[in-house]
């Protein structure tokens, strides 16, 4: 059984992109706030990946990542930043993410990283 994947944004469109593109292939958590993202990390087992979007923790960037980091070590993060937030998404990955896709969304992209590190 894949692991699952947690979706954290307060943006409902985005949430809705990733579920459309990720729920038939892996089991999903989604979230709307970092504290709700921490509580279910601390609470869940088997989730391997988080798709967090920067615009949800962009002022608190880097203790967010570093909170996640401590509570799941091994745990896969990846930052989605929109076009204009190219540096800032890329600055997420000294702060703990594993790495960082910029929007609009690529299915392909989206679903490598989520076989990669899920199945």
């Amino acid at each position: 059984m894949p692991k699952t994947i947690l979706i954290c944004s307060d943006n409902e469109k985005f949430r809705d992109a990733l579920k459309g593109l990720l729920a038939n292939y892996f089991p999903l958590i989604i979230v709307e706030s970092l504290n709700s993202c921490l509580e279910t990390i601390r609470k869940s087992t088997n989730i391997q990946l988080i798709y967090i979007e920067l615009e949800t923790i962009v002022d608190e960037a880097e203790t967010a990542l570093s909170q996640i980091k401590a509570a799941a070590p091994s745990m896969t993060i990846i930052t989605v930043g929109r076009q204009h937030e190219d540096d800032a998404a890329a600055g997420t990955v000294r702060y703990g993410a594993t790495g960082y896709i910029l929007e609009p969304l690529r299915a392909e992209e989206v679903l490598a990283l989520a076989r990669k590190n899920c199945s």
